[in-house]
């Protein structure tokens, strides 16, 4: 932590464990963004499970116990774990996840430079807005990259200006161009073909693993959902994988209905996925309030799962556990005469 901020928090009025612990939260954090940075300039950037770990401890930080006094400060280091992380995706060609990082950075640089109207606030908006403007080239989205070039324009010093105002008029003559609708980009750009499409979903689908083994499930998920969205037309096989990922995360995070439809949908794509069947009983086992989740449903899934996978020893024993509660349970409901109710493994709900 430079001397400046030591010397801003040793006036803030706390007591001096407090003031310690503060700095010393600070000072980590600082040193892992400027790790992450420095390996992102050496072209050899940290795990992006490791950057998202920056950003989440950061945010941490930000909402909650930090002194408002230092919100100023942290929220400097919130760009920073944002630019770490965009620029980070970039180098691994994922500029489509880039950008909701980029957007972020974009929008505090703009509240920076209206609460600090001068040179230096206006060269680091002007950066930002260029760097969210190529990431949006890159993706294709060049009607959105037009006003951030403008707007930079209007930020930005000589002579980063000229080179501004000489990519603008590039993007303005490209626009003029028929754009091909269904690519939405101009008739000579490169479209994103079936072989880059899955690379890019097997990739996303890596750091979704990565990110689940760390227990970063919400993250996990997102990493999922974008692999699902980056390549549409992947066969029905390796959505469901996506699919039955997805599902394990949410069930991870206890969205246990969510964890449901994601099952589901994974065994409509892929019949013969064992796993998603299997994942699909215990969501539907945790899920009492959804219609479906009846005990019928519920042994069916890992009847079906044991059928395509019988060697596995946690599909067998989750289906023998099913099948003897919730059989004794309909016994009990037979003898009295009772319609049965709802299951969750033997636990029933009326």
């Amino acid at each position: 932590m430079d001397d400046m901020t030591k010397a801003f928090i040793a006036q803030i009025d706390l007591d001096e464990h407090t003031k310690r612990y503060l700095l010393a939260q600070l000072d980590q954090l600082q040193l892992r963004l400027n790790a992450g940075t420095d390996g992102i300039r050496n072209e050899k950037p940290l795990s992006t499970a490791t950057l998202q770990a920056d950003l989440a401890d950061v945010e941490s930080l930000l909402n909650g116990g930090c002194p408002h006094h230092l919100h100023h400060i942290v929220r400097g280091q919130l760009m920073r774990a944002h630019c770490n992380l965009a620029e980070s995706l970039e180098l691994q060609s994922l500029e489509w996840l880039a950008v909701p990082h980029y957007e972020t950075v974009v929008a505090m640089a703009r509240v920076n430079s209206r609460m600090a109207a001068n040179e230096h606030t206006a060269s680091i908006l002007g950066d930002h807005l260029i760097s969210l403007a190529l990431c949006y080239r890159r993706v294709g989205e060049f009607s959105k990259a037009l006003p951030l070039y403008r707007e930079a324009i209007a930020v930005a010093q000589m002579p980063t200006r000229q080179h501004i105002a000489y990519s603008l008029k590039e993007l303005e003559d490209h626009l003029d161009r028929p754009v091909a609708p269904a690519l939405g980009g101009s008739e000579d750009a490169e479209p994103m073909t079936l072989d880059r499409g899955a690379a890019a979903s097997e990739r996303v689908r890596e750091l979704g693993n990565e990110a689940f083994r760390a227990s970063k499930f919400a993250a996990a998920t997102r990493w999922y959902s974008a692999g699902l969205a980056v390549h549409p037309d992947a066969a029905a096989a390796d959505r469901a994988r996506l699919l039955c990922n997805r599902a394990m995360a949410r069930f991870s995070a206890r969205d246990y209905g969510s964890a449901v439809l994601d099952a589901r949908a994974a065994t409509q794509l892929d019949p013969v996925n064992a796993k998603a069947w299997f994942r699909l009983g215990r969501a539907l086992a945790l899920a009492p309030q959804l219609p479906e989740a009846t005990p019928h449903a519920i042994v069916a899934a890992f009847d079906e799962a044991h059928r395509l996978a019988p060697s596995d020893r946690d599909i067998a024993a989750a289906r023998t556990d099913a099948r003897a509660k919730w059989s004794a349970k309909l016994a009990e409901r037979a003898a009295d005469r009772d319609p049965p109710g709802e299951v969750v493994l033997g636990h029933f709900v009326d």
